[in-house]
């Protein structure tokens, strides 16, 4: 006999056609009241094994407008905030009872999502945040040499500066879901299919976006570790040069005070022979005189 799953933390991310507790799948209507979703006409026979439930959750593709996605961020964080909000000022029963209702009150604050379930917004948000990321590696890369203002760079990219800048900020709040609340509130008892949806909605948004804080930290850190250690070899490079600069100016001074030592000497043979020169020219007048004087006494 298979054992069933009661442990709240590992239901969260059951694919939406897990029922968690029987109860059928709704939607918000434009008013805010909730309701059972309506099966799509079917055209012919019925009976011969058609899946009704697969039928139900079978949505036509979503066409999401640039205005849509700006209103799926503004959602998620609207939702963030709602979260926050619930667990600070909610006692833990009325947050077991009342915690949809206050995802059917930010839901409805955003019109152009009336007709998109929850496992769409975070398809969207699946493809939206690697791609911001994408981009973002793009514009750090080329940062130093870009000529183009950040407008253009962003929007040759394929994203909209508003969408980027939206994504940005949101990226940059670091937010952090806290579930603990909410499974003590559950007392082992498992939440229902919404309920889990929406709370597992918020978990896999904040997670994608700690992935691309980590990404771009991490493309970071590279690219400064590459500028350093790019800077350490310019700085030994500059070294050499200027080691065999100082070595060469060495020798220039070594080879300037040697012609300049053979200059010295030089003039010191010159002076030598000068005075030797003298010396003998005064020995010679010397003997001239004194051999006068020798005849002039003979006389």
């Amino acid at each position: 006999m298979e054992t069933q799953n009661n442990d709240p933390t590992t239901r969260l991310m059951a694919p939406e056609n897990m029922d968690f507790d029987g109860e059928p799948e709704t939607e918000a209507s434009p008013s805010g009241s909730v309701h059972s979703a309506p099966l799509p006409r079917i055209e012919g026979d019925v009976g011969n094994g058609v899946n009704l439930a697969a039928l139900r959750r079978r949505r036509p593709p979503f066409d999401w407008t640039d205005e849509r996605t700006l209103q799926l961020i503004q959602f998620f964080r609207a939702m963030y905030r709602k979260h926050k909000e619930m667990l600070t000022l909610l006692s833990t029963y009325d947050l077991k009872t009342n915690y949809h209702a206050g995802y059917e009150e930010v839901r409805n604050l955003f019109t152009n999502l009336w007709e998109v379930r929850l496992s769409q917004m975070l398809a969207k948000y699946e493809e939206l945040i690697p791609f911001w990321t994408q981009i973002w590696k793009v514009l750090d890369a080329t940062a130093a040499e870009a000529t183009a203002d950040l407008t253009t760079q962003i929007e040759r990219q394929g994203m909209t500066v508003e969408i980027f800048l939206s994504l940005k900020d949101s990226i940059e709040e670091r937010h952090e879901v806290n579930i603990q609340p909410l499974i003590t509130a559950w007392n082992g008892v498992l939440p229902s299919k919404r309920v889990g949806r929406i709370v597992g909605f918020l978990l896999e948004v904040t997670h994608q976006e700690f992935e691309a804080r980590q990404a771009c930290a991490t493309t970071s850190r590279a690219r400064k570790g590459l500028e350093l250690r790019y800077r350490r070899l310019q700085e030994h490079h500059r070294f050499t040069l200027a080691t065999l600069q100082h070595y060469r100016t060495n020798e220039q001074i070594q080879a300037a005070m040697e012609l300049l030592d053979g200059e010295i000497s030089e003039v010191d043979r010159e002076r030598g022979k000068h005075l030797s020169q003298i010396h003998i020219m005064n020995e010679l007048l010397h003997r001239r005189h004194a051999l006068r004087h020798a005849h002039a006494d003979l006389n």
